[in-house]
């Protein structure tokens, strides 16, 4: 199923700014001294922390609520949603990693501190902001929390594949 373009530009901008800039002078400063032959000292414990920063990207999804917390099955913090495809989430920041995008499904979200479901049942259709957080030396996901939630009215359409590609 193919995503209209105005659905794919729901998205927040990636949010790596400072983390990148710190890392890009890192780099930079490391390939001067490579360049000049400077000392081969291994690095200082803030240069390391610099090089291995997380990257933290900002996700914005619709969905619908498919149960709340309180489930055996999931923490006190975790609620299930049916999103919609999400294009440009990418799995790994891995340099060799070229994939991109997630398909509409149900998934858990850990709620961040201070995200609320008041006023949030079963059935109700929102859109939320997560934060994925990146390994930053192996560009690996580490994890996600919602961090903004918010109703959308209740007749809201949601293009949400009704079952994943090949399953009944």
């Amino acid at each position: 199923m193919s995503v209209p373009q105005h659905a794919r530009n729901r998205s927040a901008p990636i949010r790596t700014i400072a983390p990148t800039l710190t890392m890009l002078g890192t780099m930079l400063w490391c390939l001067t001294l490579a360049g000049c032959g400077g000392s081969s000292s291994p690095k200082s414990d803030s240069q390391q922390a610099a090089v291995t920063a997380d990257i933290l990207v900002e996700y914005t999804v619709r969905g619908r609520v498919q149960q709340l917390p309180g489930d055996a099955r999931h923490p006190a913090r975790e609620f299930m949603v049916r999103h919609e495809e999400i294009p440009e989430f990418r799995a790994s920041m891995a340099p060799d990693e070229q994939r991109m995008g997630m398909r509409s499904m149900t998934m858990a979200f850990p709620l961040g501190e201070g995200v609320s479901l008041d006023g949030i049942t079963v059935g109700t259709p929102i859109e939320m902001m997560f934060e994925a957080t990146y390994d930053g030396a192996t560009g690996r996901l580490r994890g996600y929390e919602v961090r903004r939630l918010s109703p959308l009215d209740a007749g809201t359409t949601l293009e949400i594949a009704e079952t994943a590609p090949g399953l009944p």
